[in-house]
């Protein structure tokens, strides 16, 4: 039986490795099982090994183990996702020595979970930024403009929280609405879906909140709502 060594192209964050991690052991244990090869070991390249000494230690290690055991190393080819430089320089050097990389091509879930994770990073530094700058803001002059605008009008909070659902972090909810303003509503419903975005009660899309969620963007309260918080986070 061919033995070989499972090569994860992985990532921690806040600690813990992201969600992508396992749909990639499950990938090449299943491609493994498929081809009857035996996975003698797991190796998880931490992204953050990119410090060039660090991460040709950890590949000196794989390769010296791929000599020893006669094993190839299989990977998961995540694409634009993590792009390292080191790890391709390695990869291409292996033929004609004996063992092979053998890159697997990226299913839609393991995409899926990479996409959500680093939307999810994002979201959170802007948050994290928006946060810090609406404290200095009250400090400063008091409550934000979009504050203001809210109070002044007594808008409804659950009303306003919808827009700023549809609104808030890199890739917004609003960006994908307007990217496919061509769309038809089954259609954008797919998009939103596929990109894992959920309502703002935490429900999946269909063609019937699609089409509300346009009227609420076509509204003339969201638009000037828009129009505050595109003037705040571009102070």
């Amino acid at each position: 039986m061919k033995k070989a060594i499972a090569y994860i192209r992985g990532r921690k964050y806040k600690g813990q490795w992201t969600a992508d991690r396992e749909h990639q052991i499950a990938q090449i244990k299943e491609h493994a099982k498929e081809y009857e090869i035996e996975i003698i070991e797991i190796v998880t390249e931490d992204n953050r090994l990119s410090v060039p000494g660090r991460l040709m230690s950890q590949f000196a290690d794989v390769l010296k183990k791929c000599r020893e055991q006669k094993a190839d190393a299989i990977f998961v080819d995540i694409g634009k996702w993590r792009n390292n430089p080191i790890f391709n320089r390695f990869v291409a050097a292996i033929p004609g020595s004996g063992y092979s990389f053998i890159a697997l091509p990226a299913s839609r879930r393991t995409l899926e979970e990479i996409e959500r994770q680093a939307r999810k990073e994002k979201y959170e530094r802007t948050l994290g930024k928006a946060i810090k700058k609406k404290r200095k803001t009250k400090t400063t002059e008091g409550a934000s403009m979009i504050t203001q605008w809210k109070e002044r009008n007594k808008f409804p909070t659950k009303q306003f929280r919808n827009f700023q659902h549809l609104y808030a972090g890199v890739d917004s909810i609003l960006d994908k609405f307007e990217q496919n303003a061509d769309s038809t509503n089954k259609l954008l419903a797919d998009v939103l879906h596929y990109g894992s975005y959920l309502t703002v009660d935490k429900k999946r899309w269909n063609e019937d909140n699609v089409r509300r969620t346009r009227k609420i963007i076509a509204s003339s309260d969201f638009k000037e709502f828009k129009s505050i918080m595109d003037e705040e986070t571009s102070r």
